[in-house]
């Protein structure tokens, strides 16, 4: 398994933390990159979309599930909160068009910085 931290800003202000976990031969496609390898390295790159150049079957779909959860020390001294504070906790499993699952991505989220909207539509008989 390979993993990669990211720590997001807004304004020069942390938001987001994520934590990523691809399998072994997905994360050995990503390598070469330093925009996800050097430390401290500023990027508007996304990891779907690098995936999407370096996977045979591009991410067609994914699962997410969002929670409220209490910040962990680890990701409180990146987000610059105090632990225990509460974050936006966001999952989400990339899979590509085979099915096969290529990254797992987890989000810690300020929620003073961000805000989760979605559109729900109902067809009336």
């Amino acid at each position: 398994m390979s993993t990669l931290r990211f720590r997001r800003l807004h304004e020069g202000k942390p938001f987001c933390i994520t934590d990523t976990y691809f399998p072994l031969d997905v994360g050995q496609r990503l390598g070469d990159l330093p925009e996800l390898t050097n430390t401290g390295t500023v990027s508007r790159i996304t990891v779907i979309g690098v995936l999407d150049e370096r996977l045979d079957s591009p991410i067609t779909e994914a699962d997410q599930s969002i929670t409220a959860v209490a910040a962990p020390a680890d990701i409180a001294k990146d987000l610059i909160c105090e632990v225990g504070a509460p974050l936006l906790r966001i999952d989400r499993v990339y899979r590509d068009g085979d099915g096969h699952p290529v990254e797992l991505a987890v989000s810690y989220f300020l929620p003073d910085l961000y805000s989760y909207r979605v559109q729900l539509r109902r067809n009336t008989p």
